[in-house]
């Protein structure tokens, strides 16, 4: 998948955040889950990423 293609959709309910999408390769998902809970205010933070084609 090149770079720009990646696909990411966020939802927010009460400060639990969910992550949905396809990421590219060189990017970690634990990376991307362990940044949104780094944000003020985010309480949990849950990936539902899918294999990129």
């Amino acid at each position: 998948m090149p770079e720009g293609d990646s696909i990411l959709t966020v939802r927010v309910e009460d400060g639990s955040v969910t992550l949905m999408g396809c990421l590219p390769d060189s990017v970690p998902a634990d990376l991307v889950v362990r940044l949104a809970r780094a944000v003020a205010g985010v309480v949990d933070a849950a990936a539902e990423f899918t294999a990129a084609a």
